[in-house]
């Protein structure tokens, strides 16, 4: 009975996990922006045309709408001017709240496979937390993860975070098993897993590079054999972009055209049009407020503040103990888990 009571208490976490999330998706309104990926997600899945899909790309904001469309068949509002110039901000508002009027199901059912997103995340958790540290190790580590405050949050609202988190994450464990046990199947599945995250949220393209210089990095200790391994890695991170930007361009229907008119045509422009705006927009800066004060230039201090506030105090309790650890334990195995999450952390 004790060999199998961690699997029962990571069951019933998973349980309590869905109802935390279940209750507050039932109990809280509509955030701000929650209409926008709604209404993304319902147009691509209602017309195959991705040109509300540029802020965001379409892969979370389809599984999201996916029940909505499958029970609710819900109008959209096709014969407007807010469709014909792409312009979501006013589409959304049309579509939840004016032409459809049972605007709280609909915000509901899109929740539900955000809902189930965050479950797998924190089953994955588990699994890679098991296999290195064992069934306990597993059950503390999917522990953490559940019952984060952060994690709890967005696992209730129909947006990206969680699943971009979720496929950021998959992508990372998909490497780890890659390497672990190289594989021409085990290949194929990372370069899957990090198309997925690209086609999830636009930000999880930075987990490209860092999980190239985490698997660089992996294969620097161990004299003999260094330079075979690092060409074998270093061919490997050549592959696994190919691959997931394939992913990308099938998630938008392999589609070509033009970032402008009389441009040449590329693979998935929306895609393209929205990695250029997030740029764009990063280099102008917005408004931000810390500690009292307004800026639009920013503090270096900004996250880690963040970061001290928003994060429960037994977790930063235990990342310390963990780094500890880490450092006198050093392992391999560990490089996938510490370099992805610090480097996204520091860029």
């Amino acid at each position: 009975m004790r060999r199998y009571a961690p699997r029962f208490l990571t069951v019933a976490l998973l349980v309590l996990f869905f109802g935390l999330a279940l209750t507050s998706a039932i109990q809280k309104s509509p955030t701000m922006d929650e209409q926008n990926h709604i209404a993304r997600g319902a147009a691509y899945l209602g017309t195959g045309d991705p040109r509300l899909s540029v802020e965001h790309p379409p892969l979370v904001n389809v599984l999201s709408a996916l029940p909505v469309h499958l029970l609710l068949r819900p109008d959209l509002p096709l014969d407007t001017d807010w469709w014909r110039a792409g312009e979501w901000y006013h589409f959304a508002d049309l579509f939840l709240w004016e032409i459809n009027t049972n605007a709280e199901q609909i915000v509901f059912l899109a929740r539900l496979p955000v809902i189930g997103l965050g479950l797998m995340l924190v089953a994955l958790v588990h699994r890679w937390a098991t296999r290195r540290f064992g069934p306990w190790g597993g059950l503390l580590a999917a522990a953490f993860c559940a019952l984060d405050p952060n994690i709890l949050a967005h696992a209730r609202l129909s947006t990206t975070d969680i699943g971009g988190t979720f496929f950021a994450f998959m992508a990372a464990y998909a490497l780890w098993r890659a390497l672990r046990q190289p594989s021409f199947t085990r290949t194929l599945w990372a370069g899957l897993a990090l198309g997925l995250a690209f086609a999830a949220k636009l930000s999880t393209l930075l987990f490209g590079p860092v999980l190239a210089l985490a698997t660089l990095l992996e294969a620097l200790p161990g004299g003999r054999g260094r330079i075979r391994r690092l060409s074998a890695r270093v061919g490997l991170m050549c592959l696994l972009p190919l691959l997931g930007l394939l992913v990308v361009w099938a998630a938008y229907r392999f589609q070509m055209g033009p970032l402008e008119e009389g441009g040449i045509a590329v693979p998935a422009p929306p895609y393209v049009r929205g990695v250029l705006a997030v740029l764009d927009f990063a280099g102008g800066g917005r408004s931000g407020y810390l500690l009292g004060q307004v800026s639009t230039e920013g503090w270096w201090t900004y996250f880690p503040v963040a970061f001290a506030v928003k994060t429960p105090l037994a977790t930063l309790v235990a990342l310390l103990i963990a780094t500890g650890l880490a450092l006198r334990r050093r392992s391999r195995d560990d490089v996938l888990l510490l370099i992805p999450p610090l480097v996204f952390f520091l860029a």
